[in-house]
């Protein structure tokens, strides 16, 4: 009985750390797909003249661009 509780246990174990491991490595995709997407948009906005450092804050959060 001993044994058997011992196995299950062990084989409960390597079940989750499989889990773990699968799920850390979609996170880890999630995250390299996230920075990758920060890339694209960051360059798309500065290749169209979009980006808020080109302007500076001050131009985006004027009262006069809502008129």
């Amino acid at each position: 009985m001993f044994t058997w509780r011992f196995c299950f246990y062990i084989c409960n174990l390597n079940a989750a750390l499989a889990m773990l491991g699968k799920f850390l490595e979609f996170a880890g995709m999630l995250c390299n797909l996230h920075i990758k997407w920060l890339i694209f948009a960051q360059d798309w906005w500065v290749r169209n003249g979009l980006s808020l450092l080109n302007k500076g804050l001050r131009g985006y959060t004027s009262a006069n661009n809502f008129l």
